[in-house]
């Protein structure tokens, strides 16, 4: 699947630590609609959605499966 950057209006940052709280600044600074939230069955239907939690093995694995499981129809992911 091929996206066009320009087609990117929403930003889900799954992790409201200081790391996802930064890239949040950063993507409503660039004029994105964003959610920042602990959940990624709260990312709503982003158009993006990345991770920024906890560096624990555990923490990631279990948000990248729930990602691919969840995360809306066409978006990114990662």
């Amino acid at each position: 699947m091929v996206v066009n950057i320009d087609d990117i209006e929403t930003v889900a940052v799954v992790g409201a630590g200081q790391i996802g709280r930064g890239i949040g600044a950063v993507a409503v600074l660039t004029g994105y609609g964003t959610t920042i939230t602990s959940s990624i069955s709260h990312s709503g239907d982003a158009d993006f959605v990345t991770e920024a939690a906890v560096e624990q093995q555990a923490v990631k694995q279990y948000i990248f499966a729930d990602l691919a499981k969840n995360r809306p129809e066409g978006s990114i992911g990662g």
